[in-house]
């Protein structure tokens, strides 16, 4: 009788070990619940300082920007939280126009930058000067334009609107809706 003992003890912990071995596989086969996300990243991918960049136009300097800052997005859009100069060159390469902004955004999808906040634009062979808050420039496009209010002052007067289409030095442009041209007295 002594005998039949240990094969009990044996076959119940055979039949709990199988137990607790079924119930370890059932529970590591569960389907795992997905991690709740907190959200994307969005934020840049690379901050660059003091950035000098060049565009060229048949081997010669046509457009020189220069910023403290550029935020690389994941999208490949570029930010430049910080003010952004904006320097045009004639074919013979001398210095036709400065752009100056507060901020940009570069959208690589449209080539596409949309400079804002305090921009001013100067034209020094014409001796014109453009204030606006925001300016887009395409520069594979060589334009500027805007839809919002602008303000073009030469030596001679002060051109007031709304829109402005332009080439990219400011050689020429065109306002679209005047609201007013105050003639300068010197």
């Amino acid at each position: 009788m002594t005998s039949g003992l240990p094969n009990s003890r044996l076959i119940k912990l055979m039949v709990n070990f199988r137990f607790l071995l079924l119930a370890f596989i059932f529970i590591s086969c569960e389907k795992s619940k997905p991690v709740q996300e907190t959200g994307i990243y969005k934020g840049p991918i690379m901050e660059t300082n003091n950035v000098s960049r060049a565009y060229s136009d048949s081997g010669r300097t046509a457009v020189k920007m220069t910023t403290a800052k550029r935020l690389d997005l994941l999208n490949e859009d570029q930010n430049f939280p910080k003010a952004i100069y904006l320097t045009f060159f004639d074919k013979a390469g001398n210095q036709t126009s400065t752009l100056r902004g507060d901020s940009a955004y570069y959208f690589k999808a449209t080539n596409l930058y949309k400079i804002t906040g305090n921009v001013v634009l100067i034209n020094n062979a014409r001796h014109e000067t453009l204030t606006t808050p925001e300016l887009n420039w395409t520069p594979e496009g060589r334009k500027i334009y805007t839809d919002k209010a602008i303000s073009i002052e030469s030596e001679t007067e002060i051109l007031k609107g709304v829109g402005l289409d332009a080439a990219q030095d400011f050689s020429t442009y065109s306002a679209r809706k005047i609201s007013g041209i105050v003639s300068v007295n010197e």
